[in-house]
């Protein structure tokens, strides 16, 4: 699960309420859990037009103003790279800013071969307690940790998507 392990997640509770200890057992729940949580129908969606502001390269300002948004203090993805990386090459706007300069060609890069590192595709999911018995797993709240590149490349999406979502609906 990548964290230590606390007294509330090393003893939870199977579907039949068998109490469980082990690592492996612990750990095979939580996966279960999650799984069946999120387990969702595979389907197709719809064509829609092609925008063509969409596949237009992207802009150090679009890449900048991304991570800008970005709070500080979050917690790594599954890459272990430290939010404060990409947050920290924004903070300086001089022309020979080599972190800056860097990030911005990785996620240009990225973004021109429309392949996401296999790396950045993976979550750890995080299970965090809620209230009540905090041996039965439904007491869980699942977060997902994400590599901060990948919340990048998907804020610059959601930022190119928005108006055409909101013509839409």
């Amino acid at each position: 699960m990548g964290r230590k392990r606390t007294i509330a997640t090393c003893r939870v509770k199977d579907t039949d309420g068998n109490t469980l200890c082990s690592p492996e057992e612990v750990d095979a729940v939580w996966v279960n859990h999650f799984r069946n949580l999120h387990s969702v129908e595979e389907r197709t969606l719809p064509t829609c037009h092609t925008n063509h502001d969409s596949t237009l390269d992207l802009t150090k300002e679009e890449i900048t103003e991304a991570k800008r948004g970005m709070k500080w203090g979050k917690a790594a993805g599954s890459d272990g790279v430290p939010h404060e990386v990409f947050k920290l090459a924004t903070l300086s706007s001089s022309p020979d800013n080599k972190l800056l300069e860097f990030v911005n060609k990785l996620i240009s890069s990225v973004w021109e071969s429309e392949k996401i590192p296999t790396c950045w595709a993976k979550a750890t999911i995080v299970p965090i307690s809620k209230m009540g018995d905090l041996s039965c797993i439904d007491n869980y709240r699942g977060i997902s940790l994400i590599p901060i590149a990948t919340k990048i490349i998907a804020n610059i999406i959601l930022d190119r998507i928005k108006p055409l979502l909101e013509e839409t609906l």
